[in-house]
């Protein structure tokens, strides 16, 4: 384990699911009611540091496993450091809500706003959740596996 993220372990223990490696940089795995704590203590600890939210974003699991249907991604960045970590935390269809980290990292706000619209995961908390790439007809989210490429979606409001 790298020494920084000692206190995020000792701290989380209980809402860490997995931990596991990516292109060489750690990935845990967390409960989705834990995230907003979580990712405030990373960016907040002395010995963590992560302050750069470099990337969120969501994966559809659909046909990869048997757990939930999506992860929503977060990679963060120490600057001070230069390190890397992913934060992973599934959310299922069903029940397809994760809380907002916009009140954390104000980059947040936009791709928040983008997963939205392109996988339907909805940001709780979220100051301005609304489409942001599609049009207010766009009917579905076009980057789930099980969208419709061929389904065109026109918009008939015309700018006067």
């Amino acid at each position: 384990m790298n020494e920084p993220l000692v206190p995020f372990g000792a701290r989380f223990g209980s809402a860490i699911l997995a931990r596991e490696a990516m292109t060489g940089m750690p990935v845990y795995r967390v409960k989705r009611e834990a995230i907003v704590d979580a990712l405030r203590f990373l960016r907040d600890d002395r010995e963590c540091r992560y302050n750069m939210l470099t990337e969120l974003t969501v994966v559809d699991c659909a046909g990869l496993h048997d757990r939930d249907r999506f992860d929503v991604v977060y990679l963060l960045h120490s600057l001070s450091r230069r390190d890397r970590l992913a934060i992973k935390c599934a959310v299922p269809e069903e029940d397809c809500r994760i809380d907002s980290v916009s009140g954390i990292f104000k980059n947040a706000n936009w791709a928040e706003r983008e997963a939205f619209d392109q996988y339907g995961v909805v940001f709780v908390g979220h100051p301005n959740l609304k489409r942001i790439l599609n049009h207010k007809e766009f009917v579905g989210h076009p980057l789930r596996k099980d969208y419709d490429p061929a389904r065109r979606w026109i918009l008939t409001e015309e700018k006067i």
